[in-house]
């Protein structure tokens, strides 16, 4: 798929790409999936941007939301980001080089919060 991807943009070679190319939290701890590959490679190197989604009191009829990927920096999405909420969706942008921000860049650059979907 990476192979797609890279021979597609050969082609295109747009500024901005956007897509879902895997689950988030694996992007920049897995080297050997889709995202991972792509943001390894020429001319994407440390290019794709990685956007977690907290879910916070959200449900579906099937099942309810997990937030499992998460679940290293929960404590502190709690305590420190959902305060800081004032809609249903909120973005935090995590790619400073803020000292209080280094624990979450790690789980990626980016961190939606959703509260009270169904």
């Amino acid at each position: 798929m990476a192979e797609n991807f890279l021979a597609l943009d050969r082609g295109i070679t747009a500024p901005v790409y956007y897509g879902e190319f895997g689950m988030a939290h694996t992007i920049l701890k897995n080297h050997q999936l889709l995202a991972s590959i792509i943001n390894d490679s020429a001319p994407f190197k440390d290019k794709v941007a990685v956007i977690n989604l907290y879910c916070y009191n959200c449900t579906t009829p099937e099942e309810g939301a997990s937030n499992w990927a998460l679940k290293g920096i929960e404590k502190d999405i709690l305590r420190y980001f959902l305060p800081l909420c004032e809609g249903d969706f909120t973005l935090f942008d995590l790619s400073g080089d803020e000292q209080g921000v280094a624990p979450y860049r790690a789980y990626g650059q980016f961190l939606i919060i959703a509260k009270g979907q169904h």
